[in-house]
């Protein structure tokens, strides 16, 4: 398809007798990509996702192009299911050796809606001086975590 993962592209997966959903990719391979997505039950697009079988077919086209801008230092924000996105552009920036450090802010409204964790200490432990990640949630308080919502005055 032409999908490039440390780029953000974006699919987009044809759902039955609806408009199609875009969706991020979450992990890349030769040939097939992975997509993330927080299932609801009422939903129609993540109830059709749910249902599928392996071996199921799906129609997905790529939505638009877009190109990678290298730099030295790389800021990515993310907010709730939008890590889907902004964890794989990270590990794919920490891989190319022009990017002197990558930061990630990660906000979300709990702790418990975060997942990746192991993921996320995978790419701290392998590359410890060159990322890091801050995360914020603002209907709790969480150790580890910064309160509130993110704004000018948190990313200053």
């Amino acid at each position: 398809m032409g999908v490039r993962i440390d780029c953000g592209d974006v699919v987009k997966i044809v759902i039955p007798n609806f408009k199609p959903k875009s969706y991020s990719m979450s992990a890349e391979r030769p040939g097939e990509f992975d997509v993330t997505y927080k299932f609801y039950p009422s939903g129609r697009c993540s109830g059709y996702l749910n249902d599928l079988k392996i071996g199921d077919t799906i129609t997905v086209f790529r939505l638009g192009s877009r190109q990678r801008r290298a730099g030295s230092h790389v800021g990515l924000i993310a907010y709730g299911v939008g890590i889907t996105e902004a964890l794989p552009i990270a590990a794919a920036e920490l891989a190319k050796s022009e990017a002197a450090h990558v930061r990630l802010c990660w906000a979300s409204k709990t702790h418990g809606d975060m997942f990746w964790h192991n993921d996320i200490q995978a790419l701290l432990d392998a590359y410890p001086t060159r990322f890091s990640v801050e995360t914020i949630v603002s209907r709790e308080r969480h150790e580890g975590s910064r309160h509130g919502r993110l704004n000018p005055m948190l990313l200053a």
